[in-house]
């Protein structure tokens, strides 16, 4: 994706609004670094914060109290639901049945192949996955290479609204 189009804070409000209106899901945001956890993290917890401070948009937030509310740098408890950031790798992926999965800058987290195989029962299963990245110099128009340089990612991606995202798997022979 070109920078600057605003799909990372579409994903980030997506997050948001599917852990208020869906009591009880999981959200899990893998990023390269922890520093980008922590940021990516803060900001939907200010977009939760201007919610809950704008006397039109409050009322959203009523009732959801959750039994042990959590917020600290990695999790986030909204009513029932939580939202996680953490470093991208398998063992994170593989740590929780998420019903969404972001990969916030995956061309640029390492083992991105061994990430992508590790969330795949959490997809296969029903839940959401949303990738955002810049490209990293992979061969070709919207194409991505991971960091190790093993695996390209050919990504399609519209900035109009509603349209999804689509990518799939092209192994380093072609």
């Amino acid at each position: 994706k070109a920078r600057r189009l605003g799909l990372s804070w579409r994903f980030r409000a997506y997050a948001l609004w599917l852990a208020i209106t869906q009591q009880g899901v999981r959200v899990l945001i893998l990023c390269k670094t922890e520093g980008d956890a922590s940021e990516l993290l803060d900001r939907i917890r200010r977009m939760r914060d201007r919610l809950a401070a704008d006397p039109l948009s409050a009322h959203i937030l009523d009732g959801l109290q959750a039994k042990k509310a959590r917020d600290h740098v990695t999790a986030l408890d909204i009513g029932t639901s939580t939202i996680k950031a953490l470093v991208g790798t398998p063992a994170a992926a593989r740590s929780e049945t998420a019903g969404l999965v972001l990969l916030d800058e995956f061309a640029f987290q390492r083992g991105a192949g061994e990430i992508w195989r590790a969330i795949l029962p959490t997809v296969e299963g029903g839940g959401r996955l949303g990738v955002v990245s810049t490209g990293n110099g992979g061969p070709g128009y919207g194409t991505t290479t991971s960091p190790n340089g093993g695996t390209v990612v050919k990504v399609g991606a519209s900035t109009s609204y509603g349209t999804s995202v689509i990518f799939e798997w092209v192994g380093p022979e072609q």
